[in-house]
């Protein structure tokens, strides 16, 4: 079942995934990176 969420806007730091209690901000580093691909699997 898919649930629609509201998507905010997000933190550059701490990088990596950090949970604010809320959600979960995902923070990736890289100087030269033309797209990120973000996989989750249950």
């Amino acid at each position: 079942m898919f649930m629609s969420q509201p998507i905010w806007p997000g933190k550059p730091y701490p990088l990596g995934a950090f949970w604010d209690g809320k959600g979960t901000n995902f923070a990736i580093f890289s100087e030269n990176a033309t797209r990120v691909d973000l996989c989750l699997f249950d």
